[in-house]
Formats: C-alpha cells, sequence, structure tokens
C-alpha cells in the first residue's frame, strides 16, 4: 500500500500527477492529509483523480505562523502516530508500506517522521533541494534536510539534487524535472474555461507580483519598498499589474494602509490567491512575474516566463541564468526587469520524460 502524507494546498499541487498516475497504473493507494492546510474541497483533487484524503489527522484552522506550526507538529504527532499505527497494521504491516512525502513543509517533516517511527519506509519526492542556508527559506531548508537523514528512496528532480544526498543506504531516483511540470500540464490542459479576469480586467498587457513570504511582510519597509518600484514602472500606462494575495500579503496591507489605496488605483488589480488552474491561465498569459515564491521560479521555468525572484538564495537551478533574475536586492533590479522583461523570455520547455510516471513505476517496482 502507497501512503501519500500531504500537508499543504503547494504539496498538493505536486504530488496531483503522482497520485494521479500511481492510480493509472492501479497500484493501491491511501491518501493522508496532515490538516495543515484545510484541502477538503479542493479543486487539486480532480488534478489528482481522486475523491480527497481518506484520513485526515488534524481538522482545526492552523493560523499561519512559525509557533502555530510548531504547536500543530507537536500535537498532531502524537495524534497521528496512532493514527498509522492502526492504518498500517491494516494493510499488513511495515513491511507492506511504503510513506511518500514531499518537499519541505513541516507537515513533509511530521510525515516522514511518523513514518520512521512505525518503521515504514520513507520515499521523498522533490528531495535534494538546497539554499544552504538554514534560515533561507526557513523553516523549509531544515525541513528537507532533516528528512533527506530519515528518507529510505529519494526522487530528486536532477543531478544537481541528487547530488547532495551522500548518506550511505539511500537510493536516488533523478526524475529529470520536477512533478510542478506535470502539474502545470493537467492544469493547462483541464476542461476549464478561463478566468473571467483574463476576459475582462486583464485583456490588455499585464505582469504578475506576488510576495507571500512571512520575513518580506514582517515590515512595511520591504513592501512599500516593492510597490513604490512598480508603481514607477506603472506610471508608463502600458500595462496593469496583477497583485495575487496571499492571507498574510493582504493583512499586512491592510496593516500599513495600503490596501485600500491600491484597491483605488486602476493600474492594479488585486486578485485574491487563484485555484492553481485559474492561476496558471493567467501565469501563461502574462509578460512577466515579479515573485518571492520557489514554486512560481519553477513554474515561470516551465512556461518560459520572465521571472524576477525576490530572494537572497534560492533552494532550486530551474532557469537561473536563464528566464529567473534571481535578485538578491530586488528593490535595485525591478526598474531594469520590468523595463524590458522580454530579454528573460525562453521558449516553454518540453521534458522527455513525465517525471510523476518515473515516480510512479518506481513506486510500482
Amino acid at each position: 500500500m502507497n501512503l501519500f502524507f500531504v500537508g499543504t494546498a503547494a504539496e498538493l499541487v505536486k504530488m496531483a500527477p503522482v497520485l494521479r498516475e500511481t492510480k493509472r497504473r492501479g497500484l493501491p493507494l491511501h491518501v493522508i492529509a496532515s490538516g495543515q492546510n484545510a484541502l477538503q474541497g479542493s479543486e487539486l483533487w480532480a488534478l489528482a483523480d481522486v475523491a480527497g484524503a481518506d484520513t485526515t489527522l488534524f481538522t482545526e484552522a492552523i493560523p499561519p505562523r512559525a509557533v502555530y506550526l510548531a504547536a500543530f507538529l507537536a500535537r498532531t504527532a502524537a495524534t497521528g502516530l496512532v493514527d498509522l499505527r492502526r492504518l498500517v497494521a491494516r494493510h499488513g504491516g511495515p513491511s507492506r508500506v511504503t510513506g511518500i512525502v514531499h518537499g519541505d513543509t513541516v507537515s513533509t517533516l511530521l510525515g516522514a517522521m511518523l513514518f520512521r517511527a512505525l518503521g515504514v519506509p520513507v520515499h521523498h519526492v522533490e528531495a535534494g533541494l538546497r539554499s544552504f542556508a538554514l534560515r533561507e527559506p526557513f523553516p523549509e531548508e531544515i525541513c528537507r534536510v532533516a528528512v533527506s537523514r530519515i528518507a529510505s528512496v529519494a526522487y530528486c528532480p536532477n543531478e544537481w539534487a541528487a547530488g547532495h544526498l551522500r548518506r550511505p543506504g539511500l537510493r536516488k531516483v533523478v526524475t529529470g524535472g520536477n512533478t510542478l511540470y506535470d502539474a502545470l500540464g493537467l492544469a493547462l490542459a483541464a476542461e476549464e474555461p478561463e478566468p473571467p479576469v483574463l476576459s475582462r480586467e486583464l485583456a490588455g498587457r499585464f505582469f504578475v507580483l506576488v510576495v507571500h513570504r512571512q520575513e518580506n511582510l514582517v515590515g512595511a519597509r520591504f513592501l512599500r519598498g516593492v510597490l513604490e518600484k512598480v508603481r514607477a514602472r506603472l506610471a508608463k500606462g502600458d500595462v496593469r499589474c496583477c497583485f495575487v494575495m496571499h492571507a498574510l500579503t493582504k493583512a499586512a496591507l491592510e496593516r500599513e494602509g495600503l490596501y485600500e489605496e491600491l484597491a483605488r488605483d486602476p493600474r492594479f488589480l488585486l486578485l485574491p490567491r487563484q485555484p492553481y488552474v485559474g492561476f496558471t491561465r493567467i501565469l501563461a498569459r502574462a509578460e512577466a512575474l515579479v515573485t518571492d515564491g520557489g514554486s512560481n521560479q519553477e513554474e515561470s521555468f516551465y512556461l518560459g516566463l520572465p521571472c524576477l525572484l525576490m530572494r537572497r538564495v534560492t533552494e532550486r537551478i530551474e532557469g537561473l541564468g536563464e528566464n529567473v533574475l534571481l535578485a538578491p536586492e530586488p528593490l535595485a533590479r525591478i526598474a531594469e526587469f520590468l523595463g524590458d522583461p522580454k530579454r528573460w523570455a525562453r521558449p516553454r520547455v518540453t521534458l522527455p520524460a513525465s517525471p510523476s510516471a518515473l515516480i510512479a513505476a518506481d513506486l510500482g517496482r
């Protein structure tokens, strides 16, 4: 039995094509949701071609702050161990079960620890990524390093990632790309209408702005600086800014008295965080992306979309030196980037094989 452990929407995006391919091959699977994000009713289950999570460990809302996530980790570890022990026993014991975790969230670490405590082999999807800075991003770098010391099998998106894993006994499988490549393809091919905003507010030229990492929203200086540079570009009047806001982003804008100000500015479109299919359609039509998100970096790479990555370091190599401009001091690079984003445009990437299919094939070996 293949036990898939997911905790956040971002994890589910990248696990969805693996779940879909595992089901297509007729392999048994059981999905466990940690409860870190509320995934019930998510449109992502349709991409995965499964009805939803079979087991959910924690059902209370988790505020996205480190102190709450630490409490969630401690509390869910205790209750989850009991639930998973019963589940593993029901499927014939540890030798008949495989535990699959993804990425670098606290749920990834939680799932890996629970499986390890029960003697279940841990297969880690998106393994080997490194920023080489334990606090950047936090806590993701710590989580991925810790999971690498627990895993039995590492599914690495490229040879660069695989090269960071040297622990004896760890089996490495290079998948030739991230499973996000498959998720993006499924989303763009989904039989769903385009978001209405694309035929109305975003019918002309636009670029996308995403600022959602906690470290960039703690104080006002960074956010105000980014908006000042964006406004300077918008002053030319030939393009709009689609500002996609996570809950933390909106809270920060409201705290600083910026939300209403931006809402009145016709050059900005303040868009709530979108369902994944809709978001991919928006990215596919945009002329550029300014972001602080790692998954956005990968989406941009596969789309060939010019991307300014507002981070000091990144744990990923996709697009670097090509369509992705890593900006440790983004306020000094935004004007240059938005002045001529086409300089960083590249053709859409086509991989020779599906990373998700390679993973599912390995699960069935």
